[in-house]
């Protein structure tokens, strides 16, 4: 709603159903609201999200250059600069 006039009809579509759940009196009314306002989103696609879970790792405090990345396995990305100190 923060554009002038919605860019596609899809976009127009969204904004008036918007609208009408915020003024929807009753909770099943909303929630059929919802629904194809999820629909919408699903068809459309306009914006992919991509999750990443945490990555905990446990070393020694001997262990040197160590970090930790979202690849697998997650300690050895790096297993060149990773050493043992004495």
């Amino acid at each position: 709603m923060e554009q002038a006039q919605p860019a596609t009809p899809w976009e127009k579509d969204l904004d008036a159903l918007m609208l009408k759940m915020a003024a929807g009196r009753t909770l099943p009314e909303r929630q059929q609201l919802f629904a194809q306002a999820q629909k919408i989103l699903s068809d459309n696609l306009p914006v992919i999200y991509f999750a990443m879970p945490r990555v905990f790792v446990a070393t020694s405090t001997r262990v040197t250059g160590a970090t930790p990345a979202p690849v697998r396995p997650p300690i050895l990305w790096n297993a060149d600069s990773i050493g043992v100190a004495r």
